[in-house]
């Protein structure tokens, strides 16, 4: 028997790793949550997401997981809209971090950390767009990084 022990192996060995606190760093760390992003954003139809069915087939044939993402928005929303940019060069907002995410700054790193499907209870597709409530879900994007 010849036992083999390479770079991953000896990786076993090291002790874990330990926990940062990134508040104590005046900085912010998202892990990729579904507490972290406003799961129903890229799915409800309001004043500031006129076409849900837009943003749901955007996501479904452009995100991918590792896309970088940046942050913007107006107002009481600056800083908390997610923005991916496809292939193409087209920049869309594909979510909004929850409230309990706070604000970021505008040199977050950030990337896609999943594409997930959400349950949606909502039927109506003047509520949520034609495709959920047809569907019964839609997608949602979970981002990872520092956020500020």
């Amino acid at each position: 028997m010849v036992y083999f022990v390479g770079d991953r192996e000896r990786g076993w060995a090291q002790p874990s790793p330990c926990a940062i606190d990134a508040e104590q760093e005046k900085s912010k760390v998202l892990e990729g949550g579904h507490d972290e992003v406003s799961l129903g954003w890229s799915m409800q139809r309001s004043p500031y997401h006129p076409d849900p069915d837009a943003c749901q087939n955007y996501i479904e044939q452009e995100v991918c997981v590792g896309d970088p993402i940046s942050l913007g928005g107006r107002g009481a929303g600056a800083n908390k809209a997610l923005l991916h940019c496809g292939p193409s060069g087209e920049i869309r907002q594909i979510g909004f971090l929850a409230k309990k995410s706070q604000a970021g700054i505008g040199d977050a790193e950030l990337k896609v950390s999943a594409v997930v499907r959400f349950r949606s209870d909502e039927r109506d597709p003047e509520k949520v767009g034609k495709l959920v409530a047809d569907r019964g879900w839609g997608y949602v994007v979970l981002v990872a990084g520092r956020l500020r």
